[in-house]
């Protein structure tokens, strides 16, 4: 029966092959969409699902009413983990030079060492860091590798980076050096990641480097009132731990430490899974943005099976003689309506398989806008997409081909055979203009969609910020945090010398970045102390002409060795 059923279809496809592209051109846009879509809303929230009772670990994150951070004090860590009951496990991350280091790989035999520049993912950090994220160890293990200072852990793909052509074993007892001080040995070496992360390390660097490497200053070891977004901090809570007992305990430590002006800041705990999609903590995608994404690939479904609906039931004339002669001969309407139904699964598995197909094509189109973690082929492996497709096929079948079954299987075969094709009456006519009214709704809505988006992208880019962004370079210098010294002064002037650049600057960040660097801020208003947090950058007297800031009072810093002019 199921045979004679896809055989009939099959049949009425080819007959009315315009409206039957013309039906695959519309499901397949919704049902590409919704494929794209899911691939990128399961990729957004996979990540850090894998960890070992993930539920229960947490990052310590700073707020206050005028700033958020993904950071905390550094000290604040070691305090909760030795006076807070409930917090099972604890671990420190610092980022090796602001996340970018540079690594000099000695070689034998007096060759000259292979520098790599602006190496990222090399943190500082102790085994409780693979307690909380386990990786699969290749050589070493988290009990020793990291147990003395100047010790190193490496993954699988930059030890064959660091030391190529050698056996991971081997690579154990190497030397590498980090920012030209920071000399440590291989302990150990782990595999890549397999899963996604936003916590994924290429080198670490035990932390006992920090504090015994002359190192702790330039990271803020002791200050309770530093906080920055290179410091990461988790705890795994205790299983049965509520949340607000240990923000209340954080609090409570906090309050101990902290001076009177830093009162409004407070630190809490931010759930691991919220991590990746909370924008306000350095999170890489709006969760509100993965929720509209989900209600466009409804509507484009919605306009797809609407679109089928309309054609199908405009077409009623061209099937009524078909099912005139078929209720004549004894068919019963239930097994006309599994016939439509049929019809309409077949059609829209067939707009899945293509879907499947030009998804790869649709992607690439769109790269600009798709994380680059997102691989298709890998991802059409997991049985979840292909359970996801099987569900959206039955689900858009039966939206899409209900309607015209109960319609189509209607007509009286009398009335049918007679040149009549009347079924439903004013009824179906009027539903059949509500939906072509919210066809042409929905697409609207589309179109000033589309509209809005461009104005606000074109006032995005053409607004004036009041800074200069075009032909500016910016770039990190190295910085020797046991040794400070005056190589960078060096580097602006010979940069000023060559042909073409107008003005060189240094300083700490370009006026608008995507982070934040606060300070304290202090002075005497009337005869009474104002102290608060402001967004500060730190520059030299050209800081100024190099991004074409405007003084509207006073005049420009001065040239100084010390901190004692301010711009406002």
């Amino acid at each position: 029966m199921i045979k004679n059923y896809i055989r009939t279809a099959v049949r009425a496809f080819l007959k009315n092959k315009v409206t039957t592209c013309i039906n695959l051109l519309g499901l397949s846009i919704g049902i590409s969409a919704a494929l794209i879509i899911f691939m990128l809303v399961e990729y957004d929230h996979s990540f850090d699902r894998w960890e070992p009772g993930c539920d229960r670990i947490y990052r310590i994150v700073s707020e206050s009413d005028v700033f958020k951070n993904s950071g905390a004090p550094v000290p604040l860590l070691e305090a909760v983990r030795r006076s807070t009951a409930g917090v099972e496990k604890a671990a420190l991350i610092l980022e090796c030079s602001y996340g970018r280091a540079k690594v000099t790989v000695p070689q034998a035999k007096g060759k000259v060492p292979v520098i790599y520049k602006a190496q990222e993912q090399i943190v500082f950090a102790d085994s409780n860091y693979f307690s909380l994220f386990p990786h699969e160890w290749m050589a070493g293990s988290p009990a020793v590798s990291l147990r003395e200072p100047r010790r190193l852990v490496l993954t699988e793909s930059r030890a064959r980076l660091y030391f190529p052509g050698i056996p991971v074993s081997q690579v154990v007892g190497r030397t590498v050096v980090f920012c030209d001080t920071i000399i440590t040995t291989v302990g150990g070496v782990v595999k890549d990641l397999r899963s996604n992360s936003d916590f994924e390390v290429a080198g670490v660097i035990s932390l006992s480097t920090v504090a015994s490497g002359g190192l702790a200053a330039s990271y803020n070891w002791n200050e309770w009132g530093a906080i920055s977004s290179n410091t990461t901090e988790f705890v795994k809570l205790a299983p049965g731990v509520g949340v607000r007992g240990i923000d209340k305990q954080i609090a409570a430590i906090s309050d101990l430490h902290r001076g009177d002006e830093d009162r409004k800041q407070v630190h809490r705990l931010q759930a691991l899974s919220d991590i990746h999609t909370n924008l306000g903590f350095n999170g890489r995608v709006n969760e509100q943005t993965v929720r509209n994404l989900i209600w466009l690939a409804v509507f484009l479904l919605l306009l797809g099976a609407i679109n089928f609906i309309n054609l199908s039931t405009a077409h009623a004339a061209e099937r009524g003689k078909e099912i005139g002669i078929r209720k004549t001969l004894g068919g019963q309407r239930a097994q006309l309506i599994l016939q439509f139904l049929t019809e309409t699964f077949v059609l829209t598995a067939a707009t899945a398989v293509v879907s499947v197909l030009i998804s790869p094509l649709l992607l690439r189109a769109v790269s600009g806008f798709i994380p680059e973690g997102l691989k298709v082929d890998r991802f059409l492996m997991q049985p979840l997409v292909w359970g996801f497709l099987f569900l959206l096929v039955v689900m858009v079948s039966i939206i899409a081909g209900l309607y015209p079954a109960f319609v189509l299987s209607g007509f009286r075969p009398v009335s049918v055979l007679k040149g009549g094709v009347a079924a439903g009456g004013t009824r179906g006519a009027w539903l059949r203009k509500v939906l072509i009214v919210l066809q042409f709704a929905v697409a609207q809505v589309f179109i000033v969609a589309v509209f809005v988006v461009d104005r606000q992208i074109h006032y995005s880019v053409e607004k004036d910020m009041g800074f200069k962004k075009d032909a500016i370079v910016n770039f990190n210098v190295p910085f020797d945090f046991e040794h400070p010294n005056g190589k960078k002064y060096v580097l602006r002037d010979e940069i000023a010398r060559i042909p073409g650049i107008e003005r060189v600057s240094l300083g700490s960040q370009s006026p608008a970045f995507g982070g934040r660097m606060s300070s304290r801020l202090r002075f005497k208003e009337k005869k009474q102390d104002l102290n608060f947090d402001v967004d500060a950058r730190w520059g030299d007297t050209s800081f100024l002409s190099v991004y074409g800031l405007q003084l509207v009072a006073g005049r420009n810093i001065g040239y100084s060795d010390t901190a004692n002019e301010v711009l406002v």
